[in-house]
């Protein structure tokens, strides 16, 4: 079970949750929680700030007498202090925007819940309780004058139980609601839990797969990198040979400069020797002419040749046959005579 010091400690930690600044000081805080609860009552009343005010609309909200010394109550917790923010917090989770308050209670921590509640359920069975730090002159004074008063003081409590009766009727029926939507608000809170740990388990899978490809991907990109990277290396090294070899040329090109200047004069000789060889080259194709020429005539000579062999055997066979014909006439000039 949690300490009274506790429990303030976790009143303190309620109030400090709507305060606008560090420094803000409680009476402000407390004021503007009841403006936010009772807007209209608060504009009703037309209050100045301090504590005065806050005292005032609690004994409105409760409908008794907070005896309760102002001027005791600081920004420092005490007894008084204690009571008195207790009252606060029963008081505006029973507003009609308590759903705001009660929904405030339920994003804090575990143990500030469990004593904001206990302190609710306190204060709604118990009723009002502040220290009453004018107790010893009300008793003097009772002691003073014992009989002035006493049928209507008697009265009075009898009027007051029986509203306190009242009250403490609605109080238990508005503890039962409240009872009621702390469990359903209970029991969404596990299911939100359920999800949020769903929500992380997935987040974690995600998570695990991401890093997973993400992995993937490095290696890959790693991969690709040593490849370029060998591939640049081998790219580099056949560079480095051609240019080996273009500095060896660079190196021989002052002696080839000097065999250029050596080889000048024979270049020039050379250019005579080809004028010359391009003349001697026009006789040759002129003889080729001559000797296309020297070979239609042997091949004409040749025709000739062989017809005049024909004409000479034509002309021994006409001797021939003139001889024959000549022997047919003397033989028949011989015959005739």
């Amino acid at each position: 079970m949690r300490t009274g010091d506790a429990k303030a400690s976790s009143l303190m930690r309620w109030l400090s949750f709507y305060a606008v600044n560090p420094q803000e000081e409680c009476v402000s805080i407390v004021l503007r929680l009841l403006r936010l609860a009772f807007p209209k009552t608060v504009a009703e009343l037309k209050l100045s700030d301090g504590w005065n005010a806050v005292v005032i609309i609690l004994e409105g909200f409760y409908e008794t007498n907070l005896a309760v010394d102002v001027q005791k109550v600081g920004s420092e917790l005490n007894d008084t202090l204690t009571a008195l923010l207790e009252l606060v917090l029963g008081a505006v989770v029973q507003c009609e925007a308590k759903e705001r308050f009660i929904n405030d209670i339920l994003a804090m921590e575990d143990a500030v819940q469990a004593d904001l509640m206990a302190i609710i359920e306190k204060v709604m069975a118990q009723g009002v309780s502040i220290p009453n730090f004018a107790a010893d002159d009300e008793e003097k004074r009772q002691k003073v004058s014992p009989g002035i008063g006493s049928p209507l003081l008697y009265l009075s409590r009898n009027a007051t139980l029986d509203r306190v009766k009242r009250e403490n009727g609605v109080l238990k029926e508005e503890n039962i609601h409240l009872a009621q939507e702390l469990e359903m608000a209970t029991k969404k809170f596990g299911d939100i839990e359920r999800e949020r740990e769903q929500l992380l388990e997935l987040m974690q899978g995600l998570k695990e797969q991401v890093d997973a490809d993400a992995l993937r991907r490095e290696r890959a990109i790693h991969a690709q990198y040593n490849e370029r990277v060998s591939t640049l290396q081998l790219e580099l090294d056949s560079t480095k040979a051609e240019l080996h070899k273009k500095e060896a040329l660079a190196s021989k090109v002052p002696a080839l400069s000097d065999e250029v200047d050596l080889l000048r004069p024979l270049g020039e000789k050379m250019k005579k020797v080809d004028s010359t060889v391009a003349k001697y080259k026009a006789k040759i194709d002129e003889l080729s002419g001559a000797k296309d020429m020297l070979r239609q005539i042997e091949s004409t000579n040749a025709e000739l040749v062989e017809r005049n062999l024909a004409l000479e055997s034509y002309v021994a066979k006409a001797a021939a046959w003139q001889r024959k014909l000549k022997e047919a006439k003397e033989t028949i000039t011989v015959l005739v005579c």
